[in-house]
């Protein structure tokens, strides 16, 4: 795995930020569900403290793979157009039953378009991984 074997050294600000974007993750996911973070702490019989120093690891992970792939997808000058984000927009839009007066909010997002961004990229930089682990290794794809 390219991030195992990566030297890799970065802020820890990095990991902090990915732990508090999971915990409020879980935050929310808890919310849906109705119950409070105090009684999914009873429940658990957990602290928050003890919750985050569980998603510790998940979150250095992340951190790594996100810097690996970010790395390649530089050295390979992996781009999304506009053109595949406001299509991939429209796609999420559709999918999760957005009304069509919700497009223009979603298309002129900046955290949405970003999020978008980055996920595209993501996937491009994952494909060329593949291309390039089974031998097709050609120019970068655009």
């Amino acid at each position: 795995e390219a991030t195992s074997q990566s030297k890799l050294e970065f802020p820890p600000i990095l990991v902090d930020m990915e732990v508090d974007r999971l915990f409020d993750e879980q935050m929310r996911w808890l919310g849906a569900s109705g119950e409070t973070k105090e009684q999914y702490f009873a429940r658990i019989d957990k602290t928050e403290e003890d919750i985050r120093k569980e998603l510790h690891q998940i979150a250095e992970n992340r951190v790594k793979r996100s810097l690996v792939l970010g790395k390649i997808a530089e050295e390979e000058k992996l781009e999304a157009t506009d053109a595949e984000i406001e299509e991939e927009l429209k796609k999420m839009a559709k999918s999760s039953g957005q009304s069509e007066e919700m497009l223009p909010k979603l298309l002129e997002s900046p955290q949405a378009r970003n999020s978008v961004e980055r996920m595209l990229i993501t996937d491009k930089t994952v494909q060329r991984l593949l291309e390039m682990a089974g031998g097709a290794v050609d120019e970068p794809k655009k």
